[in-house]
């Protein structure tokens, strides 16, 4: 009943923030909002549009994948957020087209992005434009986001994304700033993690560690305050990939996301 609550706390409120789901996907959520555990593609155009690209891809070959993703917010099916990203690349080049939806009805949100990436050596840059439709006040805005990864030895990586970096329209469907900030340090079958997430709202630092073995994968994690522990297993066969994550608040329940994608 208290989290039944604090959602239609959470609708009502004219703090845009306060209804937006964490960023990243299901291993960014176990290792606590770390957005270098999810693997680059088509979703990162939502938080960390650098990571379009699949550095795997041959330079000659136009690689084409397509990703989807749905998260809920402390069990409730009213707060499920849904995503579904198209993204297509070449050699250093990388660009996508995605759609998000999230809310229940008389008050869901629709986002419309499309983002561009490419990389020079170690270095990946990226922005995407995102349209946000509010369709209780049939309001609507624009807004940018940029990303940046770094990658400055062989194992250690950092990176930067600024989202809603510029953005214009309509108060009601304008989305707040928000930027995450983070690192890893790769150790071979160990990848460590370590975020600040900042909104509006305050900041929350988290990190995670995430173990693979063959084609399994799992992270663990937390983000606080106040502290979130969270949990997420993937798999990859060929170029299938998918992964699971559930986060536990001390005060509001459990919340999960399941997400995956298909390249050829």
């Amino acid at each position: 009943m208290r989290a039944a609550l604090f959602a239609l706390l959470l609708v009502a409120s004219p703090a845009r923030a306060a209804v937006t789901p964490d960023p990243g996907g299901a291993s960014a959520w176990g290792a606590g909002l770390a957005l270098l555990a999810d693997a680059p593609g088509p979703l990162a155009v939502f938080d960390q549009p650098a990571r379009l690209d699949d550095r795997t891809s041959p330079a000659r070959r136009v690689h084409i994948a397509l990703g989807a993703s749905r998260a809920r917010l402390f069990e409730l099916d009213a707060l499920t957020r849904t995503r579904l990203a198209l993204s297509a690349g070449r050699g250093p080049l990388a660009a996508a087209l995605a759609l998000e939806t999230f809310g229940p009805e008389g008050a869901r949100q629709t986002r419309v992005a499309l983002g561009v990436a490419a990389r020079r050596g170690s270095v990946h840059g990226g922005m995407a434009w995102n349209e946000h439709r509010a369709h209780d006040t049939d309001s609507g805005a624009g807004a940018l986001d940029a990303g940046l990864v770094v990658g400055v030895r062989p194992r250690l990586t950092f990176a930067l994304a600024a989202r809603s970096l510029a953005s214009g329209g309509d108060p009601a469907a304008r989305p707040d700033p928000d930027w995450t900030i983070e690192g890893a340090l790769d150790a071979g079958v160990a990848t460590f993690h370590l975020a600040r997430t900042r909104d509006l709202s305050g900041g929350r630092t988290g990190g995670g560690i995430a173990l693979v073995a063959g084609p399994l994968q799992v992270v663990a994690g937390a983000v606080g305050p106040p502290t979130v522990w969270s949990l997420a297993i993937g798999a990859r066969g060929g170029p299938a990939r998918a992964a699971f994550a559930r986060t536990t608040h001390p005060s509001l329940g459990a919340s999960d996301l399941i997400d995956g994608t298909l390249s050829w």
